[in-house]
């Protein structure tokens, strides 16, 4: 893909999110329409960007609930005012648990649960279709990116509903790739999508155990990882699978491939 003069959609915004925009922009990327529950995440993002790379970009900010499907239409009245198409759909919101907190299992409400499942997978494939509905499929053309987690490929107990919200992501990933491959040989329709499966990265979703040194050590050893990476890694993983135009890649942020991992998971079911 040639970045240049091309229209990007982002959900959530934060720490990943920003730096996504910006690894974009410098890329050449035109068009931005940014939205977040904190549409002061928007701005910061934008202004996160220094001049010099932000020269010449257009960037929309649209504050939306994603549990709210009715509020998803300030994004998407921003791109109908703005008369352009959408070339790339980026899916990084995300949450640990209620409140930005995860808690034992017995603990949580059904509130509690329906607020995760919709933040990180449910709102992720009802704007998924909405994008395919209203540009992708109308255009024959477009780029999706989700983030989920290594979390999602290997669940351990004590963070039950965010790895198998993540295993969800992966798992209609994989199932969307394929129909997505039979609508290109079919009708044409050249749409391609890929999954970011980063370990653990240095955002505010787990700035609150950063003080907790054994829990840290913990959950890096169990990603192999010696330090924190870092949200540019995510972003420089976004840039380089929309760059090679590929399709159906899960990477992690160091550029490391889970498929055949997955094959492997994919195995051992069917052996069940």
């Amino acid at each position: 893909m040639n970045f240049n003069n091309k229209h990007v959609a982002i959900v959530g915004v934060g720490g990943m999110g920003a730096e996504i925009v910006k690894a974009l922009r410098i890329k050449g990327v035109t068009t931005f329409f940014l939205a977040d529950n904190d549409i002061k995440k928007c701005y910061s993002a934008v202004s996160s960007i220094s001049s010099d790379e932000a020269c010449g970009g257009a960037y929309y900010t649209a504050g939306i609930d994603v549990m709210n499907p009715a509020s998803w239409d300030n994004l998407f009245s921003k791109i109908q005012m703005a008369r352009t198409p959408i070339d790339i759909f980026i899916y990084t919101a995300g949450v640990i648990g209620p409140g930005g907190k995860s808690k034992f299992i017995t603990k949580w409400t059904m509130d509690d649960i329906l607020q995760v499942c919709t933040i990180n997978y449910a709102a992720m494939i009802g704007l998924t279709n909405e994008f395919m509905n209203r540009f992708f499929i109308p255009q024959k053309h477009g780029r999706i990116i989700t983030i989920a987690s290594l979390a999602g490929l290997d669940p351990e107990s004590g963070s039950e509903m965010y790895d198998s919200t993540k295993a969800a992501v992966i798992g209609f990933m994989r199932s969307f790739m394929g129909t997505l491959n039979g609508m290109r040989e079919r009708k044409g329709i050249d749409v391609r999508a890929n999954c970011l499966t980063p370990g653990m990265v240095r955002t505010g979703m787990i700035s609150h155990l950063e003080e907790n040194k054994e829990l840290m050590e913990g959950l890096l050893a169990r990603f192999n990882q010696k330090l924190l990476s870092e949200p540019s890694e995510v972003a420089a993983q976004v840039c380089r699978v929309l760059a090679e135009d590929l399709h159906g890649e899960f990477v992690d942020e160091k550029g490391r491939s889970y498929n055949d991992y997955l094959d492997s998971i994919k195995e051992k079911i069917r052996c069940v």
